[in-house]
């Protein structure tokens, strides 16, 4: 399920961004996936992996709206590490029996062709600071 599109002239344009799109998609099976796992306590693996993996696309359409390059590319950044830290939450997840061996390896090709689009757009952001 994607986010309809907008025009091209719109305030919000990022929407129409692929990693945007495809980080939405990916906190939404996120989501999903974690709904099962077990609450550890009032700040469990379930709020942990949620609030990083929501940090990908919200970090995106924030630094969007920022003026500067130099701010885009840190929330860029931001986003980015956010997604390291969300694979490092499946490892553990995996590692405590919550998901299966297929699934992880699913959600790591995820999270690699998100973190390719990141590279790519903090790549980007790079060339045009300089």
């Amino acid at each position: 399920m994607n986010v309809p599109a907008l025009k091209s002239n719109s305030p919000f344009e990022f929407k129409n961004w692929r990693v945007y799109q495809t980080s939405l998609n990916f906190s939404r099976r996120i989501f999903r996936t974690c709904r099962k796992w077990p609450q550890l306590g009032p700040r469990g693996l379930q709020d942990q992996i949620r609030r990083s993996v929501s940090s990908i696309p919200l970090n995106i359409a924030e630094g969007f709206g920022r003026f500067s390059k130099r701010d885009k590319l840190h929330f860029a950044r931001i986003a980015r590490g956010s997604l390291f830290e969300v694979v490092a939450t499946l490892d553990l997840a995996h590692e405590l029996g919550y998901i299966e061996e297929s699934l992880l390896a699913n959600l790591n090709e995820q999270a690699v062709l998100i973190m390719k689009m990141l590279n790519a757009l903090i790549r980007s952001l790079s060339e045009r600071e300089k």
